[in-house]
C-alpha cells in the first residue's frame, strides 16, 4: 500500500476500530492524519476512539478540529 495513500489508513483505522483494537486505531488514524491533518475519516475515528476510551478532553479536542476542517 502506498504509504501516502490517506484513504487506505483511514479505511486501516475503521477497521481496528471495529474489532475494538483501540490503541491501533488511533495510530493508524494519526498516522493518515499526518499525510492529510483534514482527513475526515481519520479524525472520525481518532474521536470515536477518544470518545471510547473516554477521554472527553482529547475526544472534544479532536472534535473540534474535526468540524473546524470539515464543517
Amino acid at each position: 500500500v502506498n504509504p501516502n495513500l490517506v484513504a487506505a489508513r483511514a479505511f486501516r483505522a475503521k477497521l481496528l476500530l471495529e474489532i475494538e483494537n483501540y490503541e491501533g486505531a488511533a495510530e493508524a488514524a494519526q498516522r493518515a492524519l499526518e499525510v492529510n491533518p483534514v482527513s475526515a475519516e481519520a479524525l472520525a475515528v481518532l474521536a470515536a476512539v477518544r470518545y471510547l476510551e473516554r477521554d472527553q478532553e482529547e475526544f472534544v479536542s479532536v472534535l473540534r478540529r474535526a468540524l473546524r476542517y470539515n464543517p
